[in-house]
């Protein structure tokens, strides 16, 4: 039962390995939209400054009015180092739970693309009994049930009915005192 719950629990370790890897790659696939997302920020950003530019050059608007549209702009730009920097740590901790050197990891598809199974209606609750760190916890309660015999076994006198090197054993001889 002992060594039922260990693999158990090597078994629960390795599926629980299984989703922090898939939750980060979630992650990092949402780093990367945010990334995306931040650049056509910046470059829309830049056009209104480009505009705004023009504007102030021919006296339409005020330099007040440039200077938010420039704060905006860089404020767009400095986004982006940011987020390049959270997708690089993120990758390391994806290569750590690898174990591979820290390095890019290579994309399938976009956070827009993934798609998560749907749950069908009507489960029974015997899918819940496979779950590893459910049968663990099964096995060592049979492990302690167990050991509760071998104690209450240990209560017991034992006798020993061979002698050491032909002698007769010292436990029988006291046997009924």
């Amino acid at each position: 039962a002992s060594l039922l719950a260990t693999e158990e629990g090597k078994r629960a370790i390795i599926l629980s390995l299984v989703t922090t890897v898939a939750n980060n790659y979630i992650n990092l696939c949402n780093l990367d939209k945010q990334l995306e997302i931040s650049i056509r920020t910046a470059k829309l950003r830049e056009d209104s400054y480009n505009i705004f530019k023009l504007r102030f050059e021919g006296g339409i608007i005020s330099e007040l009015e440039l200077s938010q549209i420039k704060s905006e702009y860089e404020q767009a730009l400095a986004r982006i180092p940011l987020i390049e920097k959270q997708i690089t740590q993120q990758e390391n901790v994806l290569n750590a739970l690898l174990g591979k050197n820290p390095g890019r990891i290579a994309r399938g598809k976009t956070i827009d693309r993934l798609v998560f199974p749907a749950i069908p209606s009507g489960v029974p609750s015997d899918v819940l009994e496979q779950r590893p760190d459910i049968k663990q916890a099964e096995a060592l309660l049979a492990s302690a049930n167990a050991q509760i015999g071998v104690a209450k076994a240990a209560l017991f006198p034992s006798i020993s009915l061979t002698g050491n090197f032909g002698r007769q054993s010292q436990e029988m001889s006291q046997l009924f005192t």
